[in-house]
């Protein structure tokens, strides 16, 4: 029952911001993931999902939009919207990943 009090004020919250923008912008993982070879600890893993795992129990849509790689690892962008915003997330990501794509080939 308090899980679900918890899911709830979570999901008005994010309602209440998302009322105000388009999307939310955030990282997908807190940290550099670990090669797969290397990870055995599933702690560790449940600690990488971290900022994802709200917008599951949300049921905000959300994508994850790998942008970069640092030391051979992927560095991804999470994108967050509305609720029954999945066509203009699409969108936003699309022209995301176009335009850091541009500005990439620039530098």
């Amino acid at each position: 029952m308090q899980a679900n009090q918890i899911r709830e004020q979570f999901r008005h919250a994010l309602d209440v911001i998302l009322e105000q923008y388009d999307a939310v912008l955030l990282p997908t993982l807190p940290q550099l993931p670990p090669k797969l070879e290397d990870a055995e600890n599933t702690a560790a893993f449940l600690n990488l999902t971290a900022l994802v795992r709200p917008f599951n129990l949300s049921g905000h849509p959300a994508v994850s939009i790998p942008l970069e790689t640092t030391a051979g690892q992927p560095v991804g962008l999470q994108m967050v919207t509305r609720h029954f915003n999945d066509p203009h997330l699409c969108a936003y990501a699309a022209y995301l990943v176009q335009a850091y794509a541009c500005n990439s080939k620039e530098m």
